[in-house]
Formats: C-alpha cells, sequence, structure tokens
C-alpha cells in the first residue's frame, strides 16, 4: 500500500536557515541516490524533483519544518530510515532540532478522499497553505471520512481539487483515537474554515508552511 509520510522537526530557536537548507538539500540528493538504486520504483518514471518535498513554519516558537514523501509502505520506509545513508544525515541535522521528546513527530499517512493513489499537492507556487491535524473518537471515522469525500468532491467539480488532500494517520497513538491530516491552499477562499465543514468535535493542530525544497 503506497503511503505518505509526514514528518515534522521543531527546530533550534538559534539554528541558520541557509546553512540547514544547504544540508537538507544535500541530504536529499543522497536519499534520491539511495531510491535509484533499492527503491527505483518510487522514481518511476524517472524526475528531477527529490522525493521529498520541505516545507517551513516560521509562525510557530520555534519555527517547523515539515517533510513529505510517498513510499510504497511504511516498512519500505523504515528500510531507508535504517540505511547508513539516513543515519549520517540525521546525526547531521540533529544541532538544528529543538531538544525534547517532542521534537520530532513521524508518521505515515493513507488518503482519505475520493483520489486513492498519489500524495499532497506539493504546493510550490508562491504563498502558504495549512495543515491541519483533526483528532477525532474512532467511531466518528466513517461520518468525516464521508463529509470530506463531499467536500472534496464539491471542489473537484470546481476544478480546485488539486488545492486539498487528506490523508489518515496509520500508526495512531491509540486504538479509540483517529487522526484526519488535511492539507489546503491558502489561495482558495472555499477552503476555509475546514474542520467546521467536516463538523468534527476537535481540532488538534493547525500550521502554515511555504515550500522551501522538493
Amino acid at each position: 500500500m503506497t503511503v505518505t509520510e509526514f514528518a515534522l522537526l521543531k527546530l533550534s530557536d538559534a539554528h541558520e536557515p541557509l546553512e540547514l537548507y544547504e544540508l537538507l538539500m544535500e541530504c536529499f540528493e543522497i536519499q534520491d541516490t539511495w531510491v535509484r538504486k533499492h527503491q527505483p520504483e518510487l522514481l518511476d518514471p524517472p524526475s528531477e524533483a527529490n522525493l521529498s518535498s520541505v516545507y517551513v513554519d516560521r509562525s510557530t516558537t520555534p519555527h517547523t519544518l515539515l517533510i513529505t514523501a510517498q513510499w510504497s509502505s511504511p516498512e519500505a520506509h523504515h528500510q531507508w530510515i535504517a540505511s547508513d545513508e539516513n543515519q549520517m544525515g540525521f546525526a547531521a541535522m540533529k544541532k538544528f532540532l529543538a531538544e525534547g521528546e517532542d521534537s520530532m513527530v513521524l508518521f505515515h499517512m493513507a488518503p482519505a478522499g475520493l483520489r486513492q493513489k498519489g500524495a499532497p499537492p506539493k504546493f510550490t507556487r508562491p504563498g502558504k497553505f495549512e495543515v491541519e491535524r483533526i483528532s477525532i473518537q474512532a467511531d466518528e471515522r466513517p461520518a468525516v471520512q464521508e463529509n470530506y469525500r463531499k467536500f472534496e468532491g464539491t471542489l473537484l467539480d470546481l476544478k480546485i481539487g488539486d488545492s486539498i488532500w487528506a490523508g489518515w494517520r496509520l500508526e495512531n497513538e491509540s486504538p479509540e483515537v483517529d487522526e484526519l491530516v488535511v492539507f489546503y491552499s491558502q489561495s482558495q477562499s472555499p477552503l476555509g474554515r475546514t474542520v467546521e465543514k467536516l463538523d468534527v468535535s476537535h481540532k488538534k493542530q493547525v500550521l502554515v508552511f511555504e515550500h522551501i525544497i522538493g
């Protein structure tokens, strides 16, 4: 099952952005080389674009990085995580990260919408987009998914469906709780108030990102 990586990294207040971005570009070139050797189907058809995309939220204190990528399965991603190449890159990254157990969140998502293939849009155009992490009770999931798919279907009819994507978290913190992650462009006014449109009970976190790499 194709899944989408969702990694949030809190940055140190003292990090140097240019140095960090140069390191990230180097790390993702190494990642692409590894993928071409060990999991070439992920870059088929071959593309100049990186497997991973990186975004930053400068409105948070400290700033937050978001990394997304498509993998053929969580296990395939963990093969990369365990590789020497990734371990070396992550060791170099540590000095840029905030301290504490909550400095990094990593999980995988399966599509929640009508389009069951594909990852979130890359949001590479100028402007910002929002990510809403919505926690719900597990028994609410069927109704929330139905509401989201109706909402997405309306946007597809309006020819702006590429500006929204949602996925269900696969590795939940509790069997009683599900998490829906919604990505949507701030430039499309019909996408505002997404949580209210979905009629869910609790909004967990809202982040505002802009594209930097990938």
